[in-house]
């Protein structure tokens, strides 16, 4: 399945593993892998993660990829998507640990039940291990 990262606005790959219709409303539970925080240790891990979309009834006709979440053989480049979602991901795995870094974009973390976004302009950190 095709999704946007709430984060970064990306398409995202995920396995759905199961449906459900919820009112006027099909839920789709869904997972792919990414990076897992471990609180008490400070570190991140490769993982699999639940993703949970919402689908609201429509009525008429609408084009598929217009929907928040699809399956990836109607993606207009499913080979292009796949290769980006790839290196995208073996980036991430190599920024596990501890490293000095300069970057400019979107910063996001979660606290509670909330997602807190902000644009960063050149700024230094580290990553913890």
């Amino acid at each position: 399945m095709v999704a946007r990262c709430a984060i970064t606005g990306l398409p995202r790959l995920f396995r759905l593993t199961y449906w459900e219709r919820t009112g006027m409303a099909y839920e789709l539970h869904m997972e792919s892998v990414d990076l897992v925080d471990r609180p008490m240790t400070h570190n991140a891990v490769v993982g699999k993660v639940q993703t949970v979309v919402s689908l609201r009834y429509m009525s008429g006709t609408v084009k598929i990829t217009s929907l928040d979440a699809y399956p990836l053989k109607f993606h207009p480049d499913e080979k292009g998507l796949r290769e980006v979602t790839i290196k995208r991901g073996k980036k991430w795995v190599s920024l596990i640990g501890v490293h000095h870094k300069q970057f400019d974009g979107i910063a996001a973390v979660k606290r509670n039940s909330k997602l807190l976004r902000h644009d960063v302009g050149v700024f230094k950190f580290l990553l913890p291990c």
